[in-house]
This record gives C-alpha cells, structure tokens and sequence, in this order.
C-alpha cells in the first residue's frame, strides 16, 4: 500500500482521538423499526431456512454482536407466539426485495473504525479512518 502507516501501530486511545474520528464518521440518528414486513416474497415458497441455517459450518464465528448460527438454529424450536423461521424468512425477504432502511445499514454492513496516525512532518496530529467488521 503506497503512502499507508503500516508500521506505526494505533493512534493514541485519547478524547482528541476519538473527536477526530467523530469528524471523519459522524454518528447517525437511531433508526425505529418497521411495524410490519409484508413484502412479496423473494426467497422461493419451499426454501427451508432451517436447513440453510444448518449448513453453515458448527465453528462459524460470531458476528459483531456475538451472535452465532446456533444461536438461530437453537431458537428456531422455542415455544414462541410467532414461529421464529416464518419471522425470520419474512425479515429475509425485506432484506432480500432492498427495504431494509438506510438507517440500519450500520448494523448489517457496519463495521468498527480504528484510527491509525497520519504522520507527517510538519503536519498538525491527524488520524486515518480503517474499518474492521468481525469475522
């Protein structure tokens, strides 16, 4: 990588820090969720989510918020008011037809920023933005 600090560790972990990566990545409004999913479907009518879900290998690794396939597969046959695959297919299919809001993009695609230092003579202290999602 031409022009990257590859060998200069993390930027500091300090409040001027964490305001430069404020200015870089402002935060965004909390999003409020749907109140009903009721799109056309997307995934075929026999398409078995629980099999899909199953055929991920047992040693995945957690997501972000430290969720796991069998964390899915395991709820899959709780007792619930609502079966969890159909709200999970619905949610699936929302996602699928490109209705998901904006607003929770950080959550499905988001990742952890990490400031490295920019340094350069002569230069005021700055920070370069790196992304780093789970996995």
């Amino acid at each position: 990588m031409s022009g990257a600090n590859t060998n200069v560790g993390l930027a500091p972990d300090t409040p001027d820090t964490w305001n430069l990566l404020k200015l870089k990545h402002p935060e965004g409004p909390v999003p409020t969720p749907p109140t009903a999913l009721d799109d056309p479907a997307v995934l075929p009518a026999d398409f078995n989510l629980l099999q899909a879900l199953r055929s991920f290998p047992k040693c995945t690794a957690a997501g972000p918020s430290g969720m796991r396939i069998q964390h899915l597969i395991d709820v899959s046959s709780a007792p619930l008011p609502t079966p969890f695959l159909s709200t999970l297919k619905q949610l699936v299919n929302h996602l699928a037809a490109g209705k998901a809001p904006k607003e929770v993009s950080r959550f499905l695609a988001g990742a952890t920023l990490v400031a490295l230092p920019k340094l350069k003579p002569n230069c005021p202290p700055d920070v370069r933005p790196m992304r780093s999602s789970g996995g």
